[in-house]
């Protein structure tokens, strides 16, 4: 069959028309959660706090993570207390107190982790609450799994991520809320981070009573 210059005109208008398309589905996803959070994980690769701050509102997410700290240590002294009403309000000033000075120490800690990488000072400990950041990107540790869900109702998208735990072989559920910004899309809570940090701190207490043992 021979191509005639109508053909070529097709072919051609054909290759212009996949080229808009790729490039409207490119646009759509640099502008998606998915690739926001993808610029997390190459920020904190490559060391750039400033990128790493583009994407993730160090304030407001560190801000309602120690917010679920201050819940669980105030239902904690509640049961601890007996109801005692005194002993609570006391506990619940204090721990409110300390809320800026814990807020201060948990950014600086972060801050460390992206600019340095793991290593010494990437430990983070808030009372009953630790974690070493390098566990989330060492071999031996989670290895993330991709996105579970996501499910957005207006400018807020709540993205479900799953890591997978090799120790247990079991997959942990991170929660990642996000704002929709000027042509991307910002962490600005992680609604579960405290049940995530306890899961890992279970396994890893664990997984050093099986190496004690053996």
């Amino acid at each position: 069959m021979k191509l005639t210059r109508t053909h070529y005109i097709g072919v051609a208008i054909l290759a212009v028309c996949i080229v808009i398309v790729g490039s409207i589905l490119y646009l759509r996803w640099t502008k998606s959660p998915s690739y926001s959070l993808l610029q997390v994980r190459s920020a904190i690769e490559a060391h750039d706090l400033t990128k790493f701050e583009k994407y993730v509102d160090l304030d407001s997410t560190i801000s309602h993570f120690v917010d679920q700290l201050i819940s669980k240590s105030m239902a904690k002294q509640q049961a601890e207390s007996g109801g005692n009403e005194f002993a609570n309000s006391l506990a619940q000033s204090f721990i409110q107190l300390m809320k800026p000075k814990l807020d201060s120490m948990i950014e600086e800690k972060i801050k460390q982790f992206v600019e340095k990488g793991s290593g010494t000072g990437s430990e983070l400990d808030a009372g009953d609450t630790s974690i070493n950041l390098a566990n989330f990107f060492s071999k031996d540790g989670i290895l993330p799994q991709g996105i579970v869900s996501t499910k957005t109702d207006g400018k807020i998208t709540i993205v479900t991520l799953g890591f997978f735990q090799p120790q247990t072989k079991s997959v942990l559920i991170l929660d990642v809320s996000m704002r929709q910004m000027d042509g991307y899309w910002q962490v600005a809570e992680l609604p579960n981070a405290y049940s995530f940090i306890d899961q890992m701190n279970s396994i890893a207490t664990k997984k050093s009573s099986g190496k004690g043992a053996s």
